[in-house]
Formats: structure tokens, C-alpha cells, sequence
């Protein structure tokens, strides 16, 4: 919850991100990878899994079309594909982490 406050507070904040250049669509991906990594951590089973990520690319998608009425910001189609590709990341690593962890339980023996 604190992460998304901060992450709507710096996304709204009037006068934009002027000095990140090239790397501003890594802070987004950055950002919204680590919104949705922190709600698979809170949560550890796959209905509230898809929900926090579907939350994080609603914010996403949402504080981009909000910063079209904030002075100084436009709102970016290439940010909400960088906010929805960080989020994309996440559930990909831990898919496949889990998928490693649950093969390899099964081929060292160790059986329930």
C-alpha cells in the first residue's frame, strides 16, 4: 500500500522526470515490477497473485492518463507499456522459479 502511494505521489508530481532521459522506462518497469513482486509477497496463492498484478497495471495505466491534467506531464503510452512490462517480468521469474523448485523437488527423491 505505502508502495503505491509513493509511486503515485513521484508519478503525479508536477514538472516530470526530466533527468532520468533513456533510463526512465526502466523506473517504470523498476517501479511497477517491484509493486507487484510486494503483492506476490503478501499474498501466496494465485487468485490474489493475478490481483495484484492486475492492480499494478490498473495504477499504472491509470496515474499515466492522470498525468495528463498535471502541469509540466504528459501522459505516455510507452510508460504504461514499461509499468506493464515490469509487471509482466515479475510473473514470469516467479512462474518459472516455481515451476524450477517444484521439478526439482520431484527428482531429488524427496516425495510428500
Amino acid at each position: 500500500m505505502l508502495l503505491s502511494i509513493l509511486i503515485a505521489l513521484l508519478s503525479l508530481w508536477p514538472g516530470g522526470t526530466d533527468g532520468l532521459g533513456s533510463s526512465d522506462k526502466l523506473a517504470h518497469a523498476v517501479a511497477y515490477g517491484t509493486l507487484t513482486a510486494s503483492g506476490f509477497v503478501a499474498w501466496n496463492d494465485g487468485r490474489h497473485r493475478f490481483a495484484a498484478m492486475i492492480f499494478a497495471i490498473a495504477l499504472g495505466v491509470a496515474l499515466e492518463v492522470a498525468q495528463s491534467f498535471v502541469p509540466g506531464r504528459v501522459a505516455s503510452g510507452t510508460d504504461a507499456a514499461a509499468n506493464t512490462v515490469g509487471c509482466l517480468i515479475v510473473v514470469l521469474v516467479v512462474a518459472g522459479w516455481q515451476r524450477w523448485r517444484v521439478s526439482g523437488y520431484r527428482h531429488s527423491g524427496n516425495r510428500r
